[in-house]
């Protein structure tokens, strides 16, 4: 997730699990307070003070807004799907300009289970 300024991304440090702040010139990371291990990035606010992340073991989802001067988290949205069954990640949270409207992704796995008798 890049902010509305450009000059840094936030994304997950692989060992630590934590979000980080990359600043895009150089120099070294910053943690996102406020954050849990199972945040992923999702969104900025339009004036870059807010970062907008989705817990990734929970269900309904939750989006969570992180006030990044204070690291205070609050719940945004929960997103309650139709038909959860299957749904296996969500992912691709995004917000419109404003934080009105958002919009997501997830994947569905679903099988089919035979019973066959008789074979010889």
């Amino acid at each position: 997730a890049i902010p509305p300024d450009g000059r840094a991304v936030a994304a997950q440090d692989v060992r630590s699990r934590k979000l980080l702040l990359y600043p895009l010139e150089g120099g070294e990371p910053r943690e996102i307070h406020g954050t849990e291990p199972q945040d992923r990035p999702a969104h900025w606010s339009s004036d870059g003070r807010f970062l907008y992340v989705v817990g990734a073991t929970a269900w309904p989802a939750r989006v969570y807004r992180i006030e990044l001067a204070t690291g205070r988290r609050e719940l945004w949205k929960e997103i309650v799907l139709a038909d959860p069954a299957g749904v296996t990640a969500l992912w691709g949270v995004r917000l419109a300009a404003g934080e009105t409207a958002y919009y997501y992704s997830y994947m569905r796995e679903l099988s089919d289970l035979y019973v066959v008798e008789g074979l010889r």
